[in-house]
Parts: C-alpha cells; structure tokens; sequence
C-alpha cells in the first residue's frame, strides 16, 4: 500500500487512496498537507526512469503534461475527500469530468519535486469544481481548473 507522508489531514491514508480511482499503483503524490483555509498542498518527486517521462533517445526526458494533469486530478480527488469526510462506497468516488483553462509554463525533468496546491472552488451535491496551481522550485509550473462529479461505479472498482 502506498504510504502518504500525511500533515495536518484529519482522514487515514486507506480513506485518501478508497477516493484515488487509479489506485495505489499509479499515485502520483508523496505527501499531503492541509492549509487552514482548506486548501490541499501535495509533493510528488519524479522518480528517474519513470515510465511515463518522454524524450528522444538518449533525453532529455520530460514530464508530460498528461502527467502532470494526472498529479494535479489525484490532488484534487485528496482535497474532495478531505472536504466530504470519510465516504462510503454508495457516496461515489470523485472522477474528473473537465479540465480547462490549462496552461503549462516550465518542463520537468526526473528529480524535480512537483508542488501542487488545490483549492474547492464550488461544491453541489456530487459535483466538485477546483482550482490548481503546479510549482517547482518556487516557478510556476502550470495551472488549470478542474471538474470532478462523485459516481458509484468507479467507488465499485475503487482498490
């Protein structure tokens, strides 16, 4: 089971990895911080010979915005259960249902540590909608807003 270093988050790591739809296998967060607004702060250090890095031949390899979207979606799912408290299965799990707005400015490399900070925008029932900001380093990485709708079908695969 993937071990969350976890600061000043009221829910145990196995409610946090039940709302991640993808699993303990492709998690793309290291630790998780809550901020006193409520806003979610995650770490994720890209790992060296990572899969999913792109390049030609030899490199330079860089993460893909794919991916750093997926680090940004997982937060953002961490931040949905931090807000609705410890759920059940007929509660649904939070899955993306929009990106937009996303605007990527710097390349990440392996070894760079990715900061990711979410904050909810708005909530309605099972609907969610969330604004992120990715740094590295102190330099604006990216920045997009997220829409998530809660659904009983993924809660059923949910690992």
């Amino acid at each position: 089971m993937k071990q969350f270093k976890l600061e000043r988050v009221d829910l145990p790591a196995e409610t946090l990895l039940f709302n991640l739809p993808v699993g303990a296998a492709f998690t793309l967060v290291d630790a998780v911080a809550q901020e006193p607004g409520g806003a979610l702060v995650t770490t994720f250090r890209v790992p060296e010979g990572a899969p999913y890095l792109r390049g030609e031949g030899q490199g330079p390899w860089i993460v893909p915005g794919t991916v750093m979207t997926e680090m940004a979606v997982q937060s953002g799912e961490l931040l949905i259960a931090a807000h609705r408290g410890p759920t059940t299965q007929a509660e649904g799990v939070p899955v993306l249902t929009r990106v937009t707005r996303a605007a990527f400015r710097r390349v990440v490399v392996p070894g760079d540590v990715l900061t990711c900070r979410v904050e909810l925008q708005a909530a309605a029932g099972p609907a969610f909608r969330v604004e992120v900001k990715l740094t590295c380093e102190g330099e604006r990485v990216a920045e997009m807003g997220l829409a998530f709708a809660a659904t009983q079908a993924v809660a059923a695969l949910a690992v």
